[in-house]
């Protein structure tokens, strides 16, 4: 019969990503449609906030 530890801890290895080749400002790492991926993060806020915006009138409306 095997005891077992309940405090014990596997120590697991992590593989190491390898270092990209391409740099950041490369075709492939750019974003669709805007020049910079902050345009989006303002659009998707932007987005959200008018939605707040919009229930919370439809909401006053029609309580």
């Amino acid at each position: 019969m095997q005891e077992h530890s309940i405090g014990a801890e596997q120590k697991t290895q992590v593989p190491k990503m390898p270092p990209t080749k391409q740099p950041l400002d490369a075709p492939e790492n750019r974003p669709p449609l805007f020049k910079r991926w902050r345009s989006w993060y303002v659009l998707v806020i932007g987005v959200l906030a008018l939605l707040i915006l919009l229930f919370y009138l439809f909401t006053n409306r029609y309580d």
